[in-house]
């Protein structure tokens, strides 16, 4: 069993919050690596620098594909 001090608390949350920091960092990397594996997917979107623009234009993509699938459906 483990006994900690008030003094070890302090570290504890120290700790904690360096972990906490590096998961949000890791997964802003997950996400900025898969933006720009959609980036390369969709045809003209490498134009667009911002994430909500981007983001958009994807939709549109795969709304204008799906329409195609229908349309030969």
């Amino acid at each position: 069993m483990i006994k900690f001090k008030a003094f070890d608390l302090g570290c504890h949350q120290i700790a904690c919050r360096v972990w906490k920091d590096y998961y949000a960092k890791v997964r802003r990397e997950k996400i900025s690596e898969r933006m720009k594996y959609l980036q390369d997917l969709v045809p003209g979107c490498n134009k667009i620098t911002d994430k909500a623009g981007m983001l958009n234009e994807i939709i549109n993509y795969v709304q204008s594909l799906q329409r195609q699938v229908e349309v030969k459906q």
